[in-house]
């Protein structure tokens, strides 16, 4: 996946990358943490984070530079959906619409009005599924223009699984997308050593 057209070295393609927990393809290559991974991209050793299984790991990409916005600090990419969520906290119950989902979290429309830092369940209800997806815990990190923004803590039971499919669901549609009208993601662009813009 990687978020871009595939890497290119003097006209000749580097293979895929797989995640090495999953072995799946869907990975996302994300800000180095650290002195030591700063030290290694500069050796064409970058981080990569799974976007199914949330594995963070490193990977050899010779020749390859990558050029990424100072603002863009997510680590998971979030897909459009357009599918109804029941929010609890405490003894109130809002019904919302999610707009954007992956596996780390959540963007909600609603129009109540939220704290950040507020720990709350989700009940997400998708397409095709009789029982909605259960986060037992999730914490609101942004609330802004009728618009909440929460991170996943804690799942019931398997329900962690269920959105690990449906986000495998999600991206293999976003990717036959890519495939037949390639783009390159507007946050991220990657420039060879031989100068070629890719």
């Amino acid at each position: 996946m990687e978020d871009c057209p595939p890497p290119r070295l003097l006209g000749r393609p580097l293979g895929p990358l797989n995640c090495p927990a999953c072995t799946e393809h869907f990975v996302k290559r994300v800000r180095p943490v650290g002195f030591l991974e700063r030290i290694m991209a500069a050796v064409y050793v970058y981080p990569f984070r799974c976007q199914l299984c949330g594995h963070r790991f490193t990977a050899f990409r010779f020749g390859v530079r990558y050029l990424r916005v100072e603002h863009e600090r997510r680590e998971y990419d979030r897909v459009a959906v357009g599918f109804p969520v029941t929010i609890l906290w405490q003894n109130t119950t809002i019904t919302a619409t999610v707009t954007q989902l992956s596996l780390a979290g959540c963007t909600v429309v609603t129009d109540a009005a939220f704290e950040p830092g507020m720990i709350m369940s989700l009940s997400l209800q998708f397409s095709g599924e009789d029982l909605p997806i259960v986060v037992e815990a999730a914490v609101l990190r942004h609330s802004d223009r009728g618009s909440a923004g929460f991170e996943f803590l804690q799942f019931v039971e398997n329900d962690r699984e269920r959105l690990r499919a449906l986000m495998h669901a999600l991206l293999s549609s976003r990717k036959e997308v890519r495939i037949t009208r390639p783009a390159v993601n507007e946050t991220e662009a990657v420039v060879a050593l031989a100068g070629q813009r890719l």
